[in-house]
């Protein structure tokens, strides 16, 4: 994040005018003045999710990009891919039409 000039309440803190020319390419910028990173992060263990909401960069990110499933899979591809996976998928698809759409 710093490398963008970003700290870790979102705020643009950097000096390099090349910093803000490509800003916009990975950031979006709030109302507020705060950029949040234009990601999601998924994964089927919640604890992986838990790690970043609990972390110092929690307030970086949007809470409609971060999904986790309700129960650890335990590493099974299958369990992810055939039970636990699937019902994600709405939440997955809507996530990323919010962060598509302008």
């Amino acid at each position: 994040i710093t490398e963008h000039g970003i700290d870790a309440s979102g705020r643009y803190i950097g000096t390099d005018d090349a910093q803000l020319k490509w800003l916009h390419t990975y950031f979006n910028e709030g109302n507020d003045g705060k950029f949040t990173p234009k990601s999601i992060m998924i994964d089927a263990d919640p604890a992986a999710i838990d790690a970043v909401t609990t972390s110092g960069l929690k307030d970086l990110f949007q809470p409609h990009g971060l999904i986790s499933g309700s129960n650890d899979i335990e590493s099974n591809w299958a369990r992810a891919f055939y039970t636990e996976g699937v019902g994600l998928n709405q939440w997955i698809l809507e996530a990323i039409r919010k962060e598509a759409e302008p």
